[in-house]
């Protein structure tokens, strides 16, 4: 009875994550807000009772797939971060990482930012690592902004509008290495200490050409 039940939770995770899968290259393609059950069994291969079995809403399903898709990024970037000690080498790493991950997956960023759109629960999973690096490095007066949410904001609202540039391929190559350069002077690090931060090759992403890959070399 046991090894049944085992098998039996197994394939219902398994089930779970081929349809988290699916409804994340359905968004890829799709604003999340329209899309229906339907489409997501349709690309999971699967009858629509079985998406109504796992989530009682769209906006269930949606804040499921916006959790999994910012795991992606929050997972690698806070185990790079542990290897660093200085707060603001430390959020380079992220906001680097988060433009490598567009570059190699420009699925991955596409549905992200139709899902920023949809819930804001995507805004927030984000960026949860942000506010306690903001946090010691003004404690440490590696940081010198004033106002902790207005320096959210300011790094939030960076990411994001270079996430719809890449998307829109509107973005110089290493926007990661620009990007989190003048991030780090808005929150008040020297110029020089900025750019060498932005700079450093040990970050993820620090050299990344941030162009999808279907507009590189042209």
């Amino acid at each position: 009875m046991a090894e049944s039940l085992t098998r039996g939770h197994k394939k219902r995770a398994r089930t779970l994550e081929e349809l988290l899968e699916a409804a994340t290259r359905v968004f890829s393609r799709k604003e999340a807000i329209l899309t229906t059950f339907m489409e997501i069994a349709d690309e999971a291969r699967v009858a629509s009772g079985t998406v109504h079995n796992y989530f009682k809403s769209k906006e269930e399903l949606i804040e499921a797939a916006a959790v999994k898709l910012v795991d992606r990024i929050n997972g690698p970037a806070w185990r790079d971060c542990e290897r660093i000690e200085d707060p603001a080498a430390r959020l380079a790493t992220i906001v680097k990482s988060t433009f490598q991950l567009m570059a190699d997956d420009p699925d991955w960023g596409a549905a992200v930012l139709r899902l920023v759109d949809a819930t804001h629960r995507t805004t927030e999973k984000l960026t949860n690592l942000i506010p306690d690096l903001l946090a010691e490095g003004r404690r440490s007066g590696r940081m010198t902004f004033r106002d902790p949410a207005a320096a959210l904001n300011v790094v939030a609202g960076s990411i994001l509008a270079g996430m719809r540039s890449v998307h829109a391929g509107a973005a110089p190559g290493p926007l990661g290495e620009h990007l989190t350069e003048h991030v780090l002077l808005a929150l008040g690090l020297k110029a020089r200490d900025a750019l060498r931060i932005a700079q450093d090759t040990r970050a993820a992403g620090a050299t990344v050409d941030a162009r999808p890959a279907s507009r590189k070399g042209r």
